[in-house]
C-alpha cells in the first residue's frame, strides 16, 4: 500500500513483512483491522494467528503502529463483526 492511501477505521488489512515478498498465505502474514492512519503509518488491532482461534484479537489492549507500506487492504472477516470488536476493545472516535 502507498503510504499515501487512506485508511479508514474499520478498514481490513493484511500486514506482509518485508520477507514475504508480497505472499499473503506466508505464515508470518498477520490479518487486521485500522483503528487509526497516521500518514505514513497506521494503528492496526491484530487477529491471533492460531488457525483455531483466528476469531480472536491477539492485540486488545492496544493497536500496533505499523508502515502502511506492508499493508494490503483485504476484507476476511464481516464488516459487522469487526464493527463489534471495535466497539468492545477501541476508543470510540
Amino acid at each position: 500500500m502507498k503510504n499515501s492511501e487512506v485508511l479508514e477505521r474499520g478498514d481490513q488489512v493484511i500486514y506482509v513483512p518485508d520477507h514475504a515478498k508480497g505472499d499473503v498465505t506466508h505464515p508470518d502474514c498477520e490479518k487486521g483491522f485500522v483503528t487509526t492512519d497516521q500518514g505514513e503509518d497506521a494503528f492496526v488491532r491484530y487477529f491471533s494467528k492460531d488457525m483455531d482461534r483466528s476469531d480472536l484479537l491477539r492485540t486488545k489492549a492496544n493497536s500496533e503502529r505499523t508502515p502502511k507500506r506492508l499493508l494490503i487492504r483485504q476484507k476476511h472477516h464481516t464488516v459487522r463483526f469487526v464493527e463489534s470488536l471495535m466497539e468492545e476493545y477501541c476508543d470510540r472516535q
